[in-house]
């Protein structure tokens, strides 16, 4: 056996005793033993996470990156042949003409997807009248996807000869004979109740002036009323209503058909003097004087719900009267202040 002195160790290497390392080998940590040449690591400066300045360096060099690409990007898409559209498709359109949406977009098949502003044609189709809200979004690999909410209609109103549509809120939303709309819209505006405006004030704003306006609210509310009745609501064997508004008598419904030829003048309202409040009432009245003599009325004048009276069919109606519209009610002559006396002192 050598007389070298044995040190107790761990597994691994063996060390060397102090003095005992041949030359040009040196203890290690530990006492391991360690090559030649070798120098082992202090374990300073070196960390397995960057330090935070190296991290921030990163970092603003991936946000430069990024924001090259996608500056780059579309330049490159625009110049290049990739994704070209070959659909563009409307979705919600019923009372609009998808060919009109399509034109009006502007978007020419073949263009590159990836280079269209969308958000731009978006706000163009957003400006079109009957439009309540448009999107416009890209579906690829080679669609542009077109989906409308149309503005909801409330009735026709016919200004000078012309006819507008107007929305739920009294806003004039275009013309009945705008070319964006559909071929087959005409069966959906046919069925709108319709309002002939024969006010002189009315036709001075026809055209452009009439098209950017909104209703009176109170017009609105007596109109939606009145126009809303048929002639089984009003007890009449006619076969059509139509309602006109005059300078001379305000609201003037006119029944024609079933061997009935009478105009209902309902008058004008406001909402201080006559509320539209009073309609019901009107109603219920010119029930009551048809009622088994409206083939023989040609004119009936509602003054307010409880007193009314008629002319025979035939009779000119009484001149207008000299003073405002609004006053026209209390104006007219020979007014009962009952119906059941009214019928009869009128009955020819």
């Amino acid at each position: 056996m050598s007389g070298r002195q044995r040190y107790p160790t761990r597994s691994g290497a063996r060390p060397f005793a102090p003095g005992q390392a041949p030359a040009g080998v040196r203890p290690g940590l530990a006492g391991a033993r360690q090559r030649p040449g070798v120098t082992p690591p202090s374990g300073r400066g070196l960390s397995p996470r960057l330090n935070a300045a190296w991290r921030a360096r990163v970092r603003w060099l991936g946000i430069a990156i990024i924001a090259l690409t996608v500056l780059v990007t579309p330049v490159v898409a625009a110049r290049s042949r990739i994704a070209p559209i070959t659909t563009i498709e409307v979705r919600g359109a019923t009372l609009l003409s998808p060919d009109a949406l399509r034109q009006a977009a502007g978007i020419p098949l073949g263009s590159n997807l990836l280079a269209v502003d969308l958000r731009a044609v978006q706000l163009s189709l957003a400006a079109l009248p009957f439009v309540a809200s448009v999107q416009v979004r890209a579906a690829l690999p080679d669609r542009v996807v077109i989906d409308v909410h149309e503005a909801p209609l409330l009735m026709r109103w016919r200004v000078a000869g012309s006819e507008w549509l107007i929305g739920g809120d009294g806003r004039v939303i275009g013309a009945a004979t705008e070319r964006i709309l559909a071929p087959t819209a005409a069966a959906q505006i046919d069925v709108l109740p319709l309002i002939d405006d024969q006010r002189a004030t009315a036709e001075l704003m026809s055209g452009a002036a009439f098209a950017a306006s909104t209703i009176d609210p109170i017009i609105l509310d007596a109109a939606t009323r009145l126009a809303g009745l048929s002639p089984v609501d009003a007890g009449s064997a006619s076969t059509s209503f139509a309602l006109t508004i005059l300078d001379q008598y305000g609201f003037t419904l006119h029944a024609t058909g079933g061997g009935a030829d009478w105009a209902a003048v309902f008058g004008t309202y406001s909402a201080s003097i006559r509320s539209t409040a009073l309609i019901p009432g009107q109603v219920r009245l010119l029930r009551s004087l048809l009622k088994g003599r409206e083939a023989a009325i040609g004119w009936v004048f509602l003054a307010d719900d409880q007193a009314g009276t008629f002319t025979p069919r035939g009779v000119q109606p009484p001149p207008p009267p000299s003073a405002e519209p609004s006053q026209l009610p209390s104006m007219l002559p020979e007014l009962s202040p009952s119906p059941s006396a009214t019928a009869s002192g009128s009955t020819p």
